[in-house]
């Protein structure tokens, strides 16, 4: 009876259905064994750019096919006879994406239990969808991402309703100004979804979203912000803040060390910047260490940085 049911529902079902569905087990099968036989570090670069996001929207066609490969992973996952987890089922969905030319972006996040101990999930976003792993992300706070590398530029948005490149070059510009302006505030309020859309993508695209996040609050407009937009820059905020900490923690261990060396240091640019001007190291992205030493010590610095891990590249 049972198997009867099975095959009447894989009748039902288009031969484009069918295939999504093998190919979905395929994935999830090799995505299994990726896990359990190569290092996550060796896997990782193949997901995509490190702490890069893609676009916070997609076109209705793409939407369409992404929901489809999310249909698919999940109800394999359901059946396979081994375990295909959340990691598991967000690598092969990103596969399949990928395939397909469709941009996504794949999370990891941390979040402590009643019983205060850790657990880890994964989750896949294509646009504005989340396709796997979406029941309860919300609590967990992202501490990776990865997506692939996109050009840089302003969508092109049609309709009458919607901003020109330029209006989303200034109204980023104004909602920016350290000074806030009450006009600022009321345009913002003003924007509809695809304006949100078009201008948190343009502050993905320069690396400002989290500070246009704190802009946000402090002319009290974060609640006119559509709320998977607006969930989606705080996760950034959240994995930008925990980054950086990552970044000072390494930078002390430094200090420490060439201090003891005697080696005078002067520290440039991000981590400098991230404290001395903006009111919270989550608000400006730290992509690497800039450290200024005198000429003679260059050689001893770069053999000390050996001794804590560092190799050249």
């Amino acid at each position: 009876m049972w198997l009867t049911r099975r095959l009447s529902k894989i009748r039902q079902l288009s031969w484009t259905e069918r295939g999504l569905l093998l190919e979905a087990a395929v994935w999830l099968a090799l995505s299994r064994l990726a896990l359990l036989l190569v290092p996550f570090q060796r896997i990782a670069p193949r997901l995509g750019t490190l702490h890069h996001e893609s676009a916070s929207t997609a076109l209705p066609t793409a939407e369409q096919t992404a929901e489809k490969v999310g249909w698919a992973v999940q109800a394999i996952a359901r059946r396979t006879p081994w375990e295909s987890a959340c990691l598991a089922q967000a690598m092969s969905a990103k596969a399949m994406l990928r395939r397909r030319h469709l941009p996504s972006t794949l999370y990891l996040g941390l979040a402590k239990d009643a019983s205060q101990s850790l657990q880890a999930h994964a989750w896949l976003r294509c646009g504005a969808m989340i396709l796997t792993g979406e029941a309860g992300h919300e609590r967990f706070t992202v501490i990776s991402s990865f997506a692939e590398e996109t050009p840089h530029y302003v969508p092109e948005l049609t309709g009458a309703d919607s901003l020109e490149a330029s209006e989303v070059q200034l109204t980023l510009l104004a909602a920016l100004n350290p000074v806030p302006q009450a006009a600022t505030a009321d345009q913002l309020s003003q924007l509809n979804d695809a304006e949100w859309a078009a201008l948190v993508q343009y502050a993905q695209q320069q690396h400002v979203v989290t500070l246009l996040l704190g802009q946000l609050q402090m002319l009290q407009v974060e609640t006119a912000v559509p709320p998977h937009l607006f969930t989606q820059m705080q996760q950034k905020y959240q994995q930008v803040t925990l980054k950086n900490l990552a970044i000072y923690r390494e930078l002390r261990l430094i200090a420490d060390k060439m201090q003891a060396a005697n080696i005078p240091l002067i520290l440039l640019k991000g981590p400098y910047l991230a404290t001395a001007v903006y009111d919270h190291i989550g608000q400006r992205t730290i992509g690497d260490l800039d450290l200024l030493v005198p000429v003679d010590s260059v050689q001893k610095t770069i053999a000390l940085l050996h001794t804590l891990g560092w190799q050249k590249t």
